[in-house]
């Protein structure tokens, strides 16, 4: 299983991929704070998981604080919401 995680800033946002067995660094992405940058940080997870993405609770509240934080002007932390996902 691979594992991401956020570093969530004003302007841009640091992922990063491991491998949840090992710890091992599978990955990593820097990308603006914008609908652009979240559409490569889809595009990253996507690629790690050979293009099978399982959109899991905690996956889709952190694209949920990527957009929210995104479109927030005037905001330097993102705030969180509870995780949500469509069925």
């Amino acid at each position: 299983m691979i594992v991401i995680g956020v570093d969530t800033h004003k302007r841009s946002h640091t992922l990063v991929a491991l491998d949840a067995a090992t710890g091992g660094v599978r990955g990593q992405l820097k990308i603006a704070a914008t609908d652009d940058g979240t559409l490569q940080a889809l595009r990253f997870a996507a690629e790690l998981a050979d293009g099978l993405l399982d959109l899991s609770e905690s996956v889709a509240a952190a694209l949920d604080m990527l957009t929210d934080h995104s479109r927030a002007p005037g905001s330097d932390r993102a705030h969180t919401t509870e995780p949500s996902v469509d069925q």
